[in-house]
């Protein structure tokens, strides 16, 4: 892979991350960010969506990924930039500080146990049983 940065995006985390393309097969690009890591997903839409949203830097030789479709929309210097949104605590955005709800398996009650169970326990049985009678002979 080339060491060399060709543009930059905005992460999933909302920082800055560098944008690299593999020199192998495929030209596909990959990003390198301090907060996520590097991520070299190959993906149709991922490719897409950097091809489409990247900043290259000016001079920086960039190939398009085999599986990107379109080119790049041209983007006037005369566009207009929106406004930053606020977002008010309590939206459902991610919070570190709280605690991580997880979905646990049903819980099992005791002398509830399915027809697999049971089969696997007679099939070691007579694993078992083979076993020592050959061992035996």
């Amino acid at each position: 892979m080339s060491e060399k940065t060709v543009g930059h995006i905005q992460c999933a985390a909302g920082n800055r991350a560098e944008v690299r393309q593999a020199v192998r097969r495929g030209n596909h690009f990959y990003t390198v960010c301090d907060c996520c890591g590097t991520n070299q997903g190959t993906g149709k839409a991922r490719q897409q969506w950097i091809w489409d949203n990247a900043e290259f830097i000016a001079g920086a030789t960039v190939k398009k990924p085999i599986n990107v479709t379109d080119e790049k929309p041209v983007v006037s210097e005369s566009s207009v930039e929106s406004e930053p949104v606020q977002i008010e605590a309590g939206t459902g955005d991610f919070d570190p500080a709280e605690p991580v709800e997880t979905e646990s398996a049903p819980a099992v009650k005791t002398g509830e146990t399915g027809m697999g169970s049971k089969l696997v326990g007679v099939g070691l049985l007579l694993a078992s049983g083979l076993g020592a009678w050959l061992w035996n002979r």
